[in-house]
């Protein structure tokens, strides 16, 4: 296979995820903007197709190949381009059931995100309502009701985001990982290990100035809202 080849088979593949791209997250941003069940059908159905395309064992197989054995040869631009869409090929390397199962799920998660509303003394909030309230109301018991009434949605969620990382995880475990997490990191080139190490490090170097800080807006807090440093 030589240079000219795999560019114009790059140029292929880039033309048909573009569009599926462009059309999926115009979809999506209808969906979050109005979550009708309309919308949120067409959603899934793009979320669906993008999950197909990259689903494709030749064309992975393919990428992965060209990327291992380096057949972009000297070309810096063309390799980058192979090892980008095998990894994206690699991510989504999942049977159509699966897909199916994932694509029903994220939508379901989403008409419950983009459609749920607190509710206060009877009054359905906006998330700008509580956004406002939270910033200026003063009334302790009040601000305690709005952000509780405005926490119930991770119990409506909770089942179905476990369901979720069991179904992602069953795919990662497939390609050989011991979790979708650590896939999607090593595929978007970011060393797990390396990151939870810096992670690591930068909580023990940051605890005592955030300790600092955070005893200074405690104190802030209770003289605002008259409430004891322990009690909020």
């Amino acid at each position: 296979m030589t240079a000219v080849e795999i560019a114009s088979a790059i140029q292929t593949t880039v033309a048909q995820y573009r569009e599926l791209y462009i059309r999926a997250n115009s979809v999506f941003w209808d969906a979050a903007a109005n979550g009708t069940p309309e919308n949120l059908q067409t959603a899934a159905d793009a979320r669906t197709a993008m999950m197909r395309f990259e689903s494709n064992p030749a064309e992975y197989a393919r990428y992965r190949d060209w990327d291992q054995s380096g057949a972009a040869g000297d070309d810096p631009l063309l390799a980058r381009q192979v090892r980008v869409l095998h990894y994206i090929f690699a991510q989504g390397q999942n049977d159509p059931e699966l897909i199916e199962k994932i694509s029903n799920l994220i939508k379901s998660l989403e008409e419950t995100y983009y459609n749920f509303r607190a509710e206060v003394s009877g009054k359905k909030l906006s998330n700008n309502e509580i956004d406002k309230i939270l910033d200026e109301e003063r009334d302790s018991e009040l601000r305690r009701e709005v952000w509780e009434s405005h926490k119930e949605l991770g119990m409506l969620v909770a089942p179905s985001i476990r369901e979720l990382a069991r179904l992602r995880n069953q795919a990662a475990q497939k390609l050989g990982y011991p979790n979708f997490h650590r896939m999607s990191l090593t595929l978007n080139e970011i060393d797990p290990d390396w990151l939870y190490g810096m992670l690591d490090d930068l909580a023990k170097r940051t605890d005592a100035p955030f300790r600092t800080l955070k005893a200074e807006l405690d104190a802030e807090l209770s003289e605002r809202f008259h409430v004891p440093v322990e009690d909020l």
